[in-house]
């Protein structure tokens, strides 16, 4: 048991906080394993904080805050039960802190953060219906807070993260009818931001992140010129925000991932050779990104995907082989990926699938 002693206590929340900037830092700049090593550090000292405060609200919460940004990892890698676990117990302090003070804005603010965050991993596990509901629970306190605090622009940025979420839980599990209305209403916050501060770089992020998902909205409608559309705006603005910082990772698999998201459009509108010069530029960009943090497998499904679409491309133009080693590629990386159960529940038929279309390039 810690000491409860100030001095003590006082170390010790330092060194927690260090660990905390620490592993945020690193999970940013895509070392997954290292983040991993430093959050579980933090996570180990927040515990013993918590229990030696256990009347200290900003002790629990602070732990509350740990769990999710730590869940954040293995949800962005698809590995949503992992993920779970760790915002259920965030979930239980969170609810037995507001027991006693609901109306705390710090609490509605992790309740919120807290909500965006699990509603992903709900959704992989098939839970669409009520990740939904908990998002527009969300947003609901967010626009609370809002008004509570309307100069504080991270509070109002949480409400377009609470929508922007919605829209890609939307997308990602295919529902046509909705994703369009829903992720256009994304664009116009970070689009008013960026008109007032050029420079910002925070919002430039979301408004590229906003374009990208319409885009997927667009193409699941089957509007592929606005998807394309979309995708070219996505492109811009995140190259933009790249040739300021070439060698951000993250600004590089983005571009990918819309230039992937494109290319599947490109096919779908029998522009072959567009979309493999496109691909293709996607997967030089993705390899050495892959191989720089092996503990990220959503870079790895990028990589798949586009190595999946590129075999389609070139099969469309006549080069049977260039498509069938393509298609190995991702027949491989789909393997890798269920081995470290790194698939979303909706790919369960994705290595069968690759398989019958391997089988189309050899006939």
């Amino acid at each position: 048991m810690l000491a409860a002693s100030p001095a003590d206590i006082e170390a010790k929340e330092q060194l927690a906080n260090n660990y905390y900037v620490s592993a945020r830092t690193l999970w940013n700049n895509s070392q997954t394993n290292e983040a991993t090593e430093m959050f579980e550090s933090g996570l180990k000292l927040r515990r013993q904080l918590a229990a030696a405060q256990p009347d200290l609200v900003e002790a629990k919460n602070r732990l509350a805050v740990l769990l999710i940004d730590y869940a954040a990892i293995p949800n962005f890698n698809n590995q949503a039960e992992k993920a779970l676990a760790l915002y259920n117990e965030a979930f239980t302090i969170i609810s037995d802190l507001r027991s006693r003070d609901p109306e705390n804005p710090d609490l509605k603010k992790s309740l919120t953060r807290l909500i965006r965050s699990q509603s992903q991993a709900k959704a992989t596990l098939g839970d669409f219906d009520g990740a939904i509901a908990d998002l527009n629970m969300a947003v609901g306190v967010s626009k609370e807070l809002a008004v509570q605090f309307p100069k504080d622009f991270r509070v109002q940025r949480a409400a377009w993260l609470t929508e922007s979420i919605i829209c890609e839980v939307y997308v990602n599990n295919s529902k046509t009818e909705k994703s369009v209305d829903v992720c256009a209403k994304t664009i116009d916050f970070p689009a008013k931001a960026l008109a007032h501060e050029p420079e910002n770089g925070v919002v430039a992020y979301d408004l590229a992140v906003s374009h990208f998902n319409l885009a997927r909205a667009y193409r699941l409608e089957g509007d592929l010129p606005r998807s394309i559309a979309s995708g070219d705006r996505a492109v811009e603005v995140m190259a933009a925000l790249s040739a300021k910082e070439p060698e951000n990772n993250e600004y590089k698999r983005n571009i990918a991932a819309y230039e992937t998201e494109i290319g599947r459009g490109e096919i779908g509108l029998a522009r072959y050779d567009q979309a493999a010069e496109r691909l293709a530029r996607a997967i030089k960009t993705l390899i050495p990104i892959v191989a720089n943090d092996p503990g990220t497998t959503t870079y790895l499904y990028d990589l798949g995907l586009a190595h999946r679409l590129l075999a389609q491309a070139l099969n469309k133009k006549g080069d049977r082989p260039g498509a069938l080693e393509h298609i190995d590629e991702a027949i491989a990386i789909v393997a890798e990926l269920k081995a470290k159960n790194s698939l979303r529940d909706a790919d369960g038929d994705l290595n069968t699938e690759l398989e019958n279309e391997k089988l189309t390039y050899t006939k």
